[in-house]
């Protein structure tokens, strides 16, 4: 079990050690695909970059980010080694923190962690402890994005019109993120008072246009009626996927992931 903070007020932070020595504050970003550290940490390790991926944001634009391998990441009693990680600067992203990388799911990949937003732990599960989650919980399949070195999931719910929706499972997001074409289903204007627009840049330069709104109705996990959440904060935007779904929305219960066995499971609080 291991207590976590937040920064910023919504991004999940823990201690996590980097070569067995030095222990720095990362954000767990499930949306991350590869674990991140910070360009000065990396030169603080003398680490090299061996080679570079190029992935895409969920608004289209490719982004290319240096990898590098570092001996050991540890996160509580988890721990790996010959890790590859991407190479950015924090700075950037998170400015004026302390910051200096991001867990991504990699790190959970063949170890069941579960996410205690009430009690504000992450909890290693043991196969005991998994069993009783399962039996306990609601148990939601996902699809593995595998893409080289990234690892992403993908979670169904359905909209309050009934629509099915696949949606990317990214804990470095607050709202619950739809494509803005789920607008006019929703029966959304772009013109109400009740929208907000906002106009502007992300920090690689892309030009965006997003949509703030309430949507009323429930939004369900996989369909089940009790398993839902109701008068939802969404963001709408231009993307490449249905949509991705974020802390707003996921900690309203306990959640549980459990990759290995390609599913989530559920509890409520």
């Amino acid at each position: 079990m291991l207590p976590f903070d937040y920064v910023d007020k919504s991004f999940i932070a823990v201690p996590v050690t980097v070569d067995g020595l030095i222990t720095k504050k990362f954000i767990v970003d499930t949306g991350a695909g590869i674990s991140v550290i910070s360009k000065r940490l990396c030169e603080q390790l003398n680490c090299k970059i061996a080679q570079r991926f190029s992935g895409k944001r969920m608004s289209g634009q490719s982004i290319e980010v240096p990898l590098a391998y570092i001996k050991s990441l540890a996160i509580g009693e988890l721990s790996q080694s010959n890790v590859v990680v991407g190479v950015f600067d924090m700075n950037v992203l998170m400015p004026g923190t302390d910051i200096e990388g991001m867990i991504s799911l990699n790190m959970f990949k063949d170890t069941p962690v579960s996410f205690d937003y009430k009690n504000k732990v992450l909890i290693f599960e043991s196969a005991a402890s998994l069993a009783e989650r399962t039996q306990k919980g609601l148990e939601v399949p996902v699809k593995l994005d595998i893409q080289g070195p990234s690892l992403g999931i993908f979670l169904p719910l359905v909209l309050p019109t009934g629509e099915k929706v696949s949606m990317e499972v990214d804990t470095g997001s607050q709202a619950l993120i739809l494509h803005e074409r789920y607008m006019k289903s929703l029966k959304i204007s772009a013109t109400s008072p009740k929208v907000k627009k906002r106009e502007g840049k992300d920090e690689t330069g892309h030009a965006f246009v997003r949509y703030f709104t309430s949507v009323n109705g429930a939004v369900k996990l996989n369909g089940n009626d009790d398993f839902s959440t109701t008068d939802n904060e969404v963001m709408f935007q231009k993307i490449i996927y249905d949509g991705l779904v974020g802390h707003y929305f996921l900690r309203q219960f306990l959640v549980t992931y459990d990759l290995s066995n390609h599913r989530m499971i559920f509890a409520k609080y």
